[in-house]
């Protein structure tokens, strides 16, 4: 019996031991790989051409002699750039407020405008005060998204700070950045 028992114990030990070595032989092992490759579609290309400055207009004014009819203007060449002109200020508080529409022609792509850090600058802020808006007659740098197909505006305020005591002239900049983004869903 006990002979018996040997006997079925390495039966049951073999068996175990050549169904392992079968199962092993009859598996493998598949492996799946992949590969993308990103590439700007031509709207992503054409961003660049498809926000821009489409107006520029004197807002509003205080005081007298303070802005011409083209005081505020877009480069002929280049409508990614845009210049305003103070004419005349001459006593304190005087304000000039200029209003820049930007288009954003993309199909695709909604632009995110921003005021790059450190602006806008003066060179003479003992002057003049100069703000930057994304809504009139408010201080705000925020985003302003500009809905693909869309416009939208921003104004630059320019102040007098006191009573200039001589002639004095000053150079201002604000620079702003576009960002593309994925056009909003349409409800």
């Amino acid at each position: 019996m006990k002979n018996r028992r040997t006997i079925l114990v390495t039966f049951l030990l073999l068996a175990v031991l050549v169904m392992g070595v079968a199962y092993a032989a009859l598996t493998d092992n598949l492996f799946i790989k992949g590969e993308a490759t990103l590439v700007t579609t031509s709207a992503q290309t054409n961003f660049d051409e498809d926000v821009f400055f489409s107006a520029a207009v004197v807002e509003s004014t205080t005081g007298s002699n303070t802005s011409t009819p083209d005081s505020a203007v877009i480069g002929n060449t280049d409508p990614d750039s845009a210049t305003f002109y103070v004419k005349s200020l001459g006593n304190a508080t005087e304000t000039v407020t200029f209003k820049f529409t930007i288009t954003n022609n993309s199909e695709e792509f909604d632009a995110d405008v921003t005021l790059e850090t450190g602006y806008p600058t003066t060179n003479s802020p003992e002057m003049f005060n100069i703000t930057y808006s994304i809504e009139e007659n408010l201080v705000n740098t925020g985003t302003l998204t500009v809905p693909a197909g869309e416009t939208a505006d921003v104004y630059i305020t320019v102040t007098l700070r006191g009573t200039p005591t001589e002639n004095t002239s000053a150079d201002f900049n604000v620079n702003l950045t576009a960002t593309s983004k994925p056009k909003a869903a349409t409800p």
